[in-house]
């Protein structure tokens, strides 16, 4: 009867080491399993940290304009059909001319009967109004105000 009962409690402790056996394999392959599936998020997040808002894509400039002394009128306001009067500029060291409404440079007060060079910060406006400008203009300095008559 000794036998028997020591038997019985030889497979009972070899049948518990199987078990304990197949749960730490399942265990580790589901620890496996889990361990992949974060290493596959971490390597999504870190991919689009670095490459998905790319900032450096930023197509700013930093330009000298030359802004004449004269405001010019040009075309007119939508909606009283009235000319408006804006600053003629030319980008320094270019020929193209092109107006920007007075305060639409941020920083930078006109003062008529003057010629500036100004040194701007030029940046794209993404999704601009269908009207408009494109692009914003900050000031950085004032390189040059000379009276002209």
């Amino acid at each position: 009867m000794q036998e028997i009962y020591t038997l019985i409690n030889t497979f009972r402790n070899q049948y518990k080491k199987m078990l304990m056996k197949n749960y730490l394999i399942k265990k580790n392959a589901d620890f496996a399993r889990l361990k992949s599936i974060a290493t596959i998020i971490f390597s999504s997040m870190l991919f689009l940290f670095l490459f998905g808002c790319d900032e450096d894509d930023d197509d700013s400039r930093v330009e000298t304009l030359v802004i004449a002394s004269k405001l010019v009128l040009t075309g007119t306001n939508p909606q009283t059909e009235i000319l408006v009067e804006v600053m003629e500029c030319v980008i320094e060291n270019s020929t193209k001319k092109f107006n920007i409404s007075q305060g639409d440079i941020i920083g930078f007060e006109y003062e008529e009967g003057y010629e500036y060079r100004i040194k701007v910060l030029i940046t794209p406006i993404k999704n601009p109004p269908m009207d408009g400008p494109v692009e914003s203009f900050t000031l950085i300095e004032v390189l040059s105000k000379e009276k002209v008559e």
